[in-house]
């Protein structure tokens, strides 16, 4: 299977209008925190594999670090905790920038890292199981360092009750002030929609109905340009961080989502990571799904049941 196609496969489930809303699934690894494991550090452009040192330097030159994951998977997490320990260790303030949260919760989100709520009273304020609904241990840490250090984080995704009536009614069917919430959208390019496309028939048990397809489209469009929208105000608003490490899932860190779309926002370098397989390695370099690969040096083992 090629790896992009894996990609499809796993986020078909939750690429829904209310993907960013839906309970876990089950992985191989059940856990609700990082869980290390061993990797390999690759050039996902070339193949040549890459020492610490090297992939320092490559974020160095980035504003935005996209770390794609599958939400679940506790292995992806330990990789994105791994990337934003590095670079927070270069020069300058990094950012933690989150699908996770819409961008109505930004200020609850401020008031968590300037240490005015803990983190009992910050997960209540966005209501985090209910609004997410992954475990929040897969980022206390890279949250708790925001902290520490002082470095600011960015709640991302559009509010679910627009998301919810772009699904249902179409862009056509939106009310004034719905419109105006609207970010700029642009439609494709192929790669982008094709993409959808088929996650929608994987995800969708229904009769294949061009208009509601388009409407899911337009959900899914919604969700990446917003993103792109609010990373670029992050990179470049008063006292923006010198980079941001960006969480999201691997839909949607896919070239053709936020990163593309955020280089129409403004000059805003980017680094793409992905963390796979071992037996993924070959078609993930042949297809460009990003320039930096975590390869993990060992298969997966299922988990006994």
């Amino acid at each position: 299977m090629r790896f992009l196609d894996v990609v499809r496969a796993t986020i078909a489930v939750g690429i829904s209008a209310s993907c960013a809303h839906t309970s876990p699934s089950p992985t191989e690894v059940q856990a609700d925190v990082p869980v290390a494991r061993a990797y390999d550090l690759v050039d996902g452009l070339t193949g040549a594999s890459l020492g610490e040192g090297e992939l320092i330097e490559k974020m160095a030159s980035a504003r935005a670090i996209f770390v794609g994951e599958q939400h679940d998977n506790a292995h992806h997490h330990f990789v994105q905790t791994k990337v934003f320990e590095l670079a927070t260790g270069q020069s300058g303030a990094t950012g933690l920038a989150l699908e996770m949260l819409p961008v109505t919760h930004q200020a609850a989100l401020d008031a968590f890292v300037a240490g005015k709520l803990d983190e009992a009273a910050f997960r209540k304020a966005v209501d985090w199981d209910e609004t997410w609904g992954y475990s929040y241990g897969f980022f206390r840490e890279m949250f708790e360092r925001c902290r520490t250090l002082g470095f600011p984080a960015f709640a991302l995704n559009a509010p679910r009750s627009l998301s919810r009536a772009v699904s249902q009614k179409g862009i056509e069917g939106l009310d004034e002030n719905e419109r105006a919430a609207l970010p700029e959208l642009v439609v494709g390019p192929a790669e982008h929609r094709e993409f959808v496309r088929q996650a929608y028939g994987t995800h969708s048990t229904r009769r294949f109905v061009e208009r509601r397809f388009e409407r899911f489209y337009r959900a899914q469009l919604l969700w990446d340009e917003t993103m792109a929208e609010s990373l670029g105000r992050a990179l470049s608003g008063p006292g923006h961080p010198a980079r941001v490490v960006v969480l999201a899932g691997e839909g949607h860190t896919r070239r053709s989502a936020i990163p593309e779309r955020l280089l129409r926002r403004g000059d805003f370098p980017y680094l793409l990571v992905l963390a796979i397989e071992p037996d993924e390695r070959d078609d993930a370099v042949a297809e460009q799904a990003a320039d930096v690969l975590f390869v993990f040096k060992e298969p997966r083992k299922p988990e006994s049941r």
